[in-house]
């Protein structure tokens, strides 16, 4: 769900008005959404810190290219490098390593390490379509399986293509998940359902495989 851009045509500059009901933790989520630039266009993702590592989570088919391939993410309104340092296509993850951005404040990883309940709310922020920053909140309505028995999260939100990638938080501030896709039903024609999203559990991300691949790739430079 990568949403085609001219990357001329991106503005990068980001300005924030937020009012008091958003939550402290909403508003973190937002201050660590990135626009990850594509060949295709762009996608979205969450800068977090993994012990001391800089990185940004996003979705596999977002980036789709080898280990090792060079980003460019949107901080405030500079544009920063990041190297693609882990992919996993069989659930949709992928995560670029980055140096500390200047604009943008990244967020402890902290996941929920089970599949999170039916009825949790959750916040997300992101880049559809060929909106600036926005930011959503929805709810868990329902689950999934995947072709290789992998549960999925159905979140009753709005998603557009260019929110791939975005990660999704419940209320305390822990990831649940990163958000991959939205409905697709054929009624007529093909018909995108924008208010129901598919999502990978943050249960399944391995961080202890991001950090060896970071490792062995500063290692070979």
């Amino acid at each position: 769900m990568v949403q085609g851009q001219a990357f001329a045509d991106v503005n990068t500059q980001i300005y924030e008005n937020i009012a008091d009901s958003l939550s402290n933790k909403e508003k973190n989520v937002r201050s660590a959404a990135i626009k990850i630039i594509t060949n295709n266009g762009h996608g979205s993702g969450t800068y977090v810190t993994i012990n001391e590592f800089h990185v940004v989570l996003t979705a596999n088919h977002v980036t789709d290219d080898a280990i090792g391939t060079k980003y460019f993410l949107l901080d405030g309104d500079e544009i920063t490098t990041g190297i693609l340092v882990f992919k996993n296509s069989e659930i949709d993850i992928a995560a670029i390593h980055i140096s500390p951005m200047k604009n943008r404040t990244p967020i402890k990883f902290i996941k929920n390490r089970t599949v999170s309940d039916i009825g949790t709310d959750i916040t997300y922020s992101g880049f559809p379509a060929s909106h600036s920053l926005l930011t959503f909140r929805g709810s868990i309505v329902g689950y999934e399986t995947s072709v290789t028995g992998r549960k999925i999260i159905l979140i009753h939100t709005y998603a557009w293509f260019g929110c791939s990638g975005s990660g999704i938080y419940d209320l305390k501030g822990r990831l649940i998940g990163i958000l991959w896709g939205v409905s697709r039903e054929f009624h007529r024609g093909d018909v995108i359902v924008e208010d129901i999203a598919w999502v990978t559990p943050a249960a399944y991300i391995n961080e202890t495989e991001i950090i060896r691949s970071i490792t062995e790739i500063q290692n070979t430079k």
